[in-house]
């Protein structure tokens, strides 16, 4: 069997999504969503599919969790 090596743009997605999960918390997805500014629906898309969150939804989570916009886009990012 051939050897799959992830695309970098599958390992940014990835680190996006658990990002948002970190960042998420326990908060309920209705929360989450309020936070951002979204609906429900919106925010299950963007957390399933985070490489099409908009530049202000992204800038909400960021702002509102006091994390900064570059961590959160360039690394994984970790409790405490």
């Amino acid at each position: 069997m051939p050897k799959v090596a992830l695309r970098s743009i599958d390992k940014f997605e990835d680190m996006l999504k658990d990002n948002m999960k970190l960042v998420k918390g326990s908060k309920s997805e209705s929360q989450f969503a309020k936070q951002i500014g979204s609906t429900h629906s919106t925010l299950n898309n963007r957390m399933h599919n985070p490489l099409t969150i908009r530049l202000d939804e992204l800038f909400a989570i960021c702002e509102k969790n006091h994390v900064s916009i570059a961590s959160f886009v360039s690394k994984k990012l970790e409790l405490g």
